[in-house]
């Protein structure tokens, strides 16, 4: 993936873990669909410095939809051998924001 450097990048999210300044914010668009994720199949993973979204369901036509709509953000899905797609995306600051976002059936 081409950073806002100019350069190419193999693992981009860890160009951007030493480079923060370089790292693109989200588009309202993909933060809302990415919170709206949250109210249905999508959650936050914690495993690495930031968070990302992670989405699994059998509608695989949806996740390639959400694949395209996420655009730079999402690092593209895989369909296992049960049917169901899996969606990830890149680690981003934005995204840890969200990790507390959804309590007792109200924003926290």
């Amino acid at each position: 993936m081409e950073c806002s450097c100019g350069n190419e990048y193999e693992r981009i999210a860890q160009h951007w873990a030493f480079n923060p300044s370089h790292r693109p914010g989200l588009s309202q668009r993909q933060y809302e669909l990415c919170s709206g994720m949250l109210l249905g199949d999508g959650c936050i993973v914690n495993d690495a410095s930031e968070a990302a979204l992670v989405v699994e369901m059998k509608n695989v036509e949806f996740i390639d939809w959400l694949d395209h709509e996420l655009g730079w953000l999402s690092n593209g899905y895989t369909e296992k051998e049960n049917g169901y797609a899996r969606l990830r995306t890149l680690a981003h600051p934005e995204l840890t924001e969200l990790r507390g976002w959804i309590g007792l059936g109200k924003r926290v």
